[in-house]
């Protein structure tokens, strides 16, 4: 069986607003330092203390978790499904899914949260399961590895889709085939297989598992 874990910020949904709107609800509330919009889309994708303290390096762990806290109020309130799924992605969807498939989530993305937004979206019905960050596996790395363990995904058998290096490192580091999309938020290189749409991803996991 052929399994596909899939990222969702950038991938499979552009949340940019919910996500961008979100932080500068926590940077105005805690009067942090304004960034730039290019700065603030670096957020999408990673976990958000990973991002917080890369950009805010003068602030200390408690007032990151203080950051991370007034961010996540926000966003699960009123940011989680400010998004909008690309185009073309639930047909892509579809077409793997007839094809076999196993799909799955990998994403850095709080998976209760994640799995309300596929349930709003009406996607969950296409994912054999969700997987997201917990307070076990905050990381790509630990995210898709744990998928993997649970699914008993092979390595040889299993390829990570994402739109960022957190996905294809993530990728790399569990010793299984990476597809990158360019049409997310973030830059890839080093990918297996490098995409500019969705609906290539579907020639893209052929190319990969040919």
């Amino acid at each position: 069986m052929e399994n596909l874990f899939f990222d969702f910020d950038g991938t499979i949904a552009d949340s940019e607003p919910g996500i961008v709107n979100s932080l500068k609800y926590a940077v105005a509330q805690l009067k942090m330092k304004e960034l730039t919009e290019s700065e603030y889309r670096t957020f999408i994708g990673p976990p958000i203390a990973e991002s917080l303290r890369v950009h805010y390096p003068e602030l200390d762990d408690q007032q990151l978790k203080v950051a991370a806290k007034v961010y996540h109020e926000r966003y699960v309130t009123e940011g989680k499904f400010d998004l909008v799924i690309f185009d073309d992605f639930e047909e892509t969807l579809q077409t793997l899914k007839s094809m076999d498939y196993k799909l799955y989530t990998a994403s850095a993305k709080p998976v209760e949260v994640l799995t309300e937004i596929l349930n709003y979206f009406d996607l969950a019905q296409y994912f054999d399961g969700i997987y997201g960050a917990t307070e076990q596996f905050p990381a790509k790395t630990e995210i898709l590895n744990y998928a993997m363990e649970v699914t008993g995904s092979k390595q040889t058998n299993s390829v990570m889709i994402g739109d960022t290096m957190n996905d294809i490192i993530g990728g790399q580091n569990n010793a299984v085939k990476t597809l990158g999309v360019t049409y997310g938020f973030g830059e890839v290189t080093g990918a297996d297989v490098i995409v500019d749409s969705p609906i290539k991803i579907i020639a893209g996991v052929q190319e990969i598992f040919s």
